[in-house]
C-alpha cells in the first residue's frame, strides 16, 4: 500500500471520491462492461447506456478518480446500506481503489453493510474477504450462485 501512495504521490495520481455528474454516466458503464468482462464470470452481455442507467436508478453513485481520470465507483442503495455495484477498470485494480471506495462507504453509510458477490468470481470474493466481509446467505441469479456478504457492526463482532 506504501508503494502504491508513494506512487501516487510522485505521479500526481492523487485519489479522489467524489459524486460523478451525468455526463460522466459513459465513462461509469465502460468501466462496468470492462470489469465483468475481466472478471470472465459474468454470462450478461455488456449493457447500453439506457440498461445501465435504468440498474442504478435511485442509488448514490460515488466515483473514484485518479489524477482526474474516472477509474471506478460504487452505487449504493442509500435506505439499506446495499453496495448494489463496486466495479475498477482492470487497468487500475490492486491499487487499493475498491477498497478506498468500501472504507468510504463504510464511513458515509456506517455499518452493517451488504452486498452479493458472484461465487465464480473468485478474485472479488477474495478481496472483500480479506478487507473483513463475511457470508451470510447465498442465492441464484442469470450469473449463477452468489454470496450475500456483510460487513457487520462492531457490536455485532463482539457478541
Amino acid at each position: 500500500m506504501l508503494k502504491r501512495l508513494i506512487a501516487w504521490f510522485l505521479f500526481d495520481q492523487t485519489l479522489n471520491i467524489r459524486m460523478p455528474v451525468e455526463e460522466e454516466k459513459t465513462r461509469l458503464l465502460e468501466i462496468f462492461n470492462s470489469a465483468r468482462l475481466s472478471a470472465g464470470c459474468f454470462t450478461e452481455d455488456p449493457l447500453d447506456l439506457a440498461e445501465f442507467s435504468r440498474r442504478i436508478n435511485g442509488e448514490v453513485v460515488h466515483v473514484a478518480e485518479i489524477g482526474g481520470q474516472i477509474a471506478g465507483f460504487v452505487s449504493v442503495w442509500e435506505a439499506q446500506a446495499f453496495i448494489h455495484h463496486l466495479y475498477v477498470c482492470p487497468r487500475f485494480q490492486g491499487q487499493g481503489l475498491g477498497k478506498a471506495l468500501l472504507q468510504m462507504c463504510e464511513r458515509r453509510y456506517g455499518r452493517p453493510l451488504s452486498l452479493k458477490c458472484i461465487c465464480a468470481n473468485r478474485r472479488a470474493l477474495g478481496f472483500y474477504r480479506r478487507n473483513g466481509w463475511i457470508s451470510k446467505g447465498s442465492g441464484s441469479g442469470v450469473d449463477g450462485a452468489w454470496e450475500r456478504l456483510w460487513l457487520k457492526s462492531t457490536r455485532d463482532e463482539v457478541e
